[in-house]
């Protein structure tokens, strides 16, 4: 048996460790080409640039930690390895798994890269290999009309002052006459009203400028703005003992609209969950039940397309 000496040994090794981080290097390159690419050439907002990096620099990092060799090497094999990694992956600071439409954006990053290579004519596995992970279609959960109306009327049966009972009922009547989410509603400034206070105006996270509302949605936050005897700009503020003691007074924080929809859900013992998405989701599907203009809706909504809404329409 031929003995190799163990000098040469060290050399073959060697020689592997500097082909493996050339090609790792030119992978690092093809990246931060393609990131330029799409943010010179194709337009791409600064966020969809700043993810797409981020995902293919993890996807580079596996490659390394998996000792594939080059993305020439990559094949389909491997690619289901990535696939599986990515589904058990839990992030180090959340200490979640990823969700299904997250491990889709890495794919989509990744597809998009390897249609990159093929053009630059890098011998890789094709970019139509690459194939999403199918979405389970979640359940729209939306309030019949008599547990709408038992949580609407819920402020005014809760034992409380009477500035939070009129400012919680503004705040569900304001969601459920608008389906404005909650961070909108928590920006509200009372200089957005109207004279009239009939409706909403300029609202610069909004989809539109202006916003109707109903006539108890009206009427509910004139009562609340009655009893209010401060300068505050924003039109809901917290009403604890303790706001006499602070030099300033911010608006509800959008968790705090949350807490509030959950105390009234809770108190009335509705069955199944409530948040503002599910009274934004009531508020669609009453309009569609009304035959609301759909084209208007989506606008109102600050949907992109009609696909958004079909999930409501097909309902019906």
């Amino acid at each position: 048996m031929k003995v190799i000496p163990h000098h040469a040994t060290l050399f073959v090794d060697f020689s592997v460790f500097v082909s493996y981080n050339i090609h790792m290097t030119k992978l690092e390159q093809h990246i931060t080409d393609y990131i330029s690419e799409l943010e010179e050439r194709k337009g791409r907002s600064v966020r969809t640039v700043r993810n797409y990096d981020f995902y293919l620099r993890r996807f580079a990092t596996w490659l390394r930690e998996n000792k594939v060799r080059s993305i020439e090497k990559f094949d389909e094999k491997d690619l289901e390895k990535y696939k599986r990694w990515l589904s058990q992956y839990q992030d180090p600071i959340r200490k979640v798994i990823l969700k299904t439409t997250t491990q889709n954006y890495h794919l989509i990053a990744l597809r998009g890269f390897l249609e990159y290579l093929y053009r630059i004519k890098v011998d890789s596995l094709k970019y139509n290999h690459v194939k999403l992970v199918k979405l389970v279609k979640k359940q729209i959960v939306f309030l019949e009309k008599d547990e709408l109306v038992e949580l609407l009327e819920a402020p005014h049966d809760y034992d409380q002052d009477k500035i939070i009972k009129r400012r919680d009922k503004a705040i569900l009547e304001l969601l459920f006459s608008t389906g404005l989410k909650v961070s909108e509603v928590s920006g509200l400034q009372i200089a957005q009203l109207k004279p009239s206070v009939k409706k909403l105006e300029k609202l610069k996270t909004s989809a539109t400028d202006e916003i109707k509302l109903s006539n108890q949605a009206i009427e509910t936050i004139k009562k609340y703005l009655s009893v209010r005897k401060d300068s505050n700009k924003n039109l809901f503020i917290g009403h604890d003992r303790a706001i006499n003691n602070r030099k300033k007074v911010n608006g509800l924080s959008p968790r705090s609209i949350e807490r509030i929809i959950e105390k009234y859900a809770k108190f009335i013992s509705l069955k199944k969950p409530v948040s503002p998405q599910v009274i934004r989701h009531t508020f669609v599907i009453n309009q569609i039940m009304r035959g609301a203009d759909i084209e208007k809706l989506r606008i109102q909504l600050g949907f992109n397309d009609l696909n958004t809404l079909k999930a409501y329409i097909n309902r019906f």
